[in-house]
C-alpha cells in the first residue's frame, strides 16, 4: 500500500558501493573478518575499491554523495523492538531503508548480507549478535522497506549462514549477474553454491 510512487533510478551512470564490516559497538558486536573478506572479493569482481570499517558519517555519506545502482554491504544487523533496524553503525545508528529512501535515486540492487552470528573470540566475553529467532521478520521487513522505495532487486538472507557458504553465494551470485544472466537465475545459482560448499549444514 506504501510505496515511492515515481523512484527514480540511478541508471547506467550510476556508481557501485561495497562496505564491509561497518564499525560499531565492539563490547555488544564481534569482529566479522568474513564480511571484510566479501566485502573485499565483490569489490573486485565489480571493480571498484571498497569501504571497508567506516564509521557511521563515511557510510551513509558513501550512500547519499552520488547516485548509485548496486549497492552491497556486509555486516552486522539489529532488529528493534519498533520492527525497524538495518545495518549496525558506530555510535548506536544503523544503516536502514530510512538512509536509502533519503537517496535521491534509489540503486536497481541491494545486496545486504548481516550476520547474526558472528565471530566469537575465545579470549574475549563479545556476546553474538542476538537477532536469533527474529531473523526472518529483519531480513523479510528490510527487504519489503527497500522493495518499497522502489529498488528492483533484494537479496537479505532470512537465515543463519557461514561466511564460506555465504562468499560462495556472491561470488556465484556476481558472476552469473556479471556474464547477463537474469536476476533470478543469478540467486538460484548462488543458493547452489552455498549449498555445495556446506551441503550438510
Amino acid at each position: 500500500d506504501e510505496f515511492r510512487e515515481r523512484p527514480v533510478a540511478a541508471g547506467r551512470d550510476g556508481g557501485v558501493l561495497v562496505i564491509g564490516e561497518p564499525q560499531c559497538d565492539k563490547t555488544k558486536f564481534a569482529e566479522l573478518p568474513g564480511a571484510r573478506q566479501e566485502a573485499e572479493t565483490v569489490a573486485q569482481a565489480l571493480g571498484v575499491a571498497p569501504l571497508i570499517a567506516p564509521d557511521a558519517l563515511q557510510a551513509v555519506n558513501a550512500l547519499l554523495a552520488r547516485p548509485l545502482r548496486l549497492v552491497h554491504i556486509s555486516g552486522h544487523g539489529e532488529h528493534r523492538a519498533d520492527g525497524s533496524g538495518g545495518v549496525v553503525l558506530s555510535n548506536g545508528s544503523v544503516l536502514g531503508p530510512c538512509e536509502i529512501e533519503a537517496m535521491r535515486s534509489v540503486p536497481e540492487l541491494v545486496f545486504i548480507n548481516c550476520c547474526f552470528i558472528g565471530q566469537i573470540h575465545r579470549d574475549t566475553q563479545v556476546p553474538r549478535n542476538a537477532l536469533g529467532h527474529l531473523r526472518a521478520r529483519f531480513a523479510a521487513s528490510l527487504a519489503e522497506q527497500l522493495i518499497r522505495i522502489g529498488v528492483r532487486c533484494v537479496v537479505a538472507a532470512g537465515w543463519a549462514v557461514e561466511d564460506g557458504p555465504a562468499m560462495q553465494f556472491a561470488q556465484r551470485f556476481y558472476q552469473r549477474l556479471l556474464a547477463g544472466e537474469r536476476f533470478i537465475d543469478a540467486v538460484g545459482a548462488g543458493r547452489l553454491a552455498a549449498w555445495e560448499a556446506r551441503p550438510t549444514g
